[in-house]
């Protein structure tokens, strides 16, 4: 074989090698870069609600949200008032 041939067929080896690395490298990587999804669970004083405080208070919430790869906060709200944010949530459009 000719010598050019050679260098060619060495060169493109060598890219290849490269672009494995790279690839696996930002296989790799990109996860720990990427943000928990977050999500906020309100809560009040009501029988159907309050396992949202005991499950934060006691720490399953957070085992679960760890297990899965997401991040929940647990916001309490009185009866009455907490019918605010819900209906700005839902007049609000979406972006």
């Amino acid at each position: 074989m000719r010598p050019s041939i050679l260098r060619r067929a060495s060169v493109l080896r060598e890219h290849r090698i490269i672009l494995r690395f790279m690839s696996l490298f930002l296989l790799l990587t990109t996860p720990a870069f990427a943000e928990k999804p977050t999500f906020t669970v309100g809560w009040s004083i009501y029988a159907g609600w309050t396992p949202y405080h005991y499950l934060a208070k006691s720490g399953i919430l957070k085992k679960w949200a760890d297990k899965y790869g997401i991040t929940i906060k647990v916001q309490r709200f009185d009866y009455a008032p907490r019918w605010t944010p819900l209906s700005r949530a839902i007049s609000t459009p979406a972006p």
